[in-house]
């Protein structure tokens, strides 16, 4: 733990109040035997009050082939830790569903940094699948175009954001990312992020874990890393970076990555290969060495 806290993107963090963190949720998908389309299957009491398309906010390109992988979604007010999985559900016609999102929305906090949430909520949401409203399918209004079974309060309790917990979590995100990335990969990431070119892709050979994703902020400025939206894997058979810019700055994926570095290239390398050494040597003062 005597390292969390000297994250760039952590900053502040330590003096955060120790409250926990309170959140909405919801879940995204076709109801199974119903002839309704994408819908909230269930969502708690004021869920994306203010936000009439949050769905469309969480798209991931085409959503044609099924993919289990965080989402971390960053809107004016407010973050979304999503959880993508493959549906079990059918349509009345038989047809399968191709995903499914569990999703918490967490008010943004200026008080606590946004990479502190997404530890504390990611791995959390990944825990969760269809088993709050399969039994309840039946249940439902489901002509009802606006309906979605309940979400009470004691089904989303709120999340401690304990440091010891965050520090384990930084470790163990550490590990998933460097098992499924490549130095080089992700040195070429932090180039793309580091050069605007959005969204950002990391050559993955598998989609990243919810603790992966987060470390992945770790060794931006808090500034910077409060405003990126972030996606694990994508659920789309063909690549499509315009349709994803809308939603992500940044995502994984198995294809290869030119890193071409542009007109400030000596400056954004070096500082790319200071951020992709910090993660694989677990070592956020290689940042600071590298300002000096």
């Amino acid at each position: 733990m005597s390292t969390l806290w000297r994250w760039p993107a952590l900053e502040g963090g330590a003096a955060a109040p120790a409250v926990p963190l309170c959140y909405r949720r919801a879940i995204w998908g076709k109801v199974h035997g119903e002839a309704s389309d994408y819908r909230w299957i269930a969502r708690s009491e004021g869920f994306a009050q203010g936000c009439p398309d949050l769905a469309g906010a969480l798209r991931l390109g085409a959503e044609d082939t099924p993919v289990t992988a965080p989402l971390w979604r960053r809107l004016s007010d407010r973050y979304l830790a999503t959880a993508v999985y493959p549906s079990r559900a059918r349509d009345s016609a038989g047809r399968m569903t191709v995903v499914e999102k569990q999703v918490f929305e967490w008010q943004a906090s200026p008080a606590v940094p946004a990479t502190l949430a997404a530890l504390a909520l990611l791995p959390e949401v990944a825990r969760l699948g269809d088993a709050d409203w399969w039994d309840r399918r039946t249940q439902g209004h489901w002509s009802t175009p606006d309906y979605a079974l309940p979400i009470n309060a004691a089904d989303q309790p709120s999340i401690d954001a304990d440091a010891n917990v965050l520090a384990v979590r930084v470790e163990d995100g550490l590990t998933a990312l460097t098992g499924v990335t490549a130095p080089a990969d992700l040195r070429a990431f932090y180039i793309q992020l580091l050069a605007g070119r959005f969204p950002a892709r990391l050559r993955v050979s598998a989609p990243l874990s919810p603790t992966a994703l987060a470390v992945l902020l770790l060794p931006l400025p808090r500034h910077w890393a409060d405003r990126l939206s972030l996606a694990g894997g994508i659920a789309a058979r063909h690549l499509a970076p315009r349709d994803l810019m809308r939603n992500w700055d940044g995502f994984g994926c198995d294809l290869p990555i030119a890193a071409d570095t542009g007109d400030q290239g000596l400056a954004i390398a070096a500082l790319a290969d200071a951020m992709a050494e910090a993660l694989l040597q677990r070592d956020p003062e290689r940042l600071q060495r590298n300002r000096r």
